[in-house]
């Protein structure tokens, strides 16, 4: 069996698969779980993003620089579908309201960026900006496949 692309967001367990994401953060960390195939590894072209189901989990998978990654498929600001925003290298932008995010840890870079500054301090205090949910992600045996915990 062949693993490359392992992206977990936390220690590397002794006899792990692959190699781990060198930009990994603990950020919306998912923990160890089971790993579930979503695709053959061409699922997606570089730059490209998709929403897939995984057993009850909705995910939305990306493909940036030749890896995959893997985070929640709602913003967390109004649940809206991010697979329908946009994918510019690592900073994954919800339509609804311009909230930006880092596929790689889940990050939120910019919150409702839009609004007028006194309206986002507003609309913080009522909601306070997260980050997305991650999941760890690999290709081996010519699979893309997602740790679900």
């Amino acid at each position: 069996m062949q693993a490359r692309g392992v992206h977990r967001h936390d220690v590397p367990q002794a006899g792990s698969l692959g190699m781990m994401c060198p930009e990994a953060s603990t950020a919306g960390r998912q923990t160890m779980g089971e790993w579930k195939p979503v695709g053959p590894e061409t699922v997606l072209a570089d730059g490209e993003m998709k929403e897939v189901q995984v057993d009850e989990v909705s995910i939305l998978l990306a493909q940036v620089e030749g890896n995959y990654y893997a985070t929640q498929s709602l913003c967390p600001h109004l649940q809206t579908r991010l697979a329908i925003g946009t994918l510019d290298g690592f900073v994954l932008t919800c339509r609804a309201h311009r909230s930006q995010f880092d596929v790689r840890d889940g990050r939120n870079l910019a919150w409702i960026p839009k609004l007028p500054r006194l309206a986002r301090r507003i609309a913080q205090a009522m909601k306070q900006p997260e980050d997305l949910r991650t999941y760890a992600t690999r290709v081996q045996d010519g699979q893309v496949w997602v740790e679900i915990g």
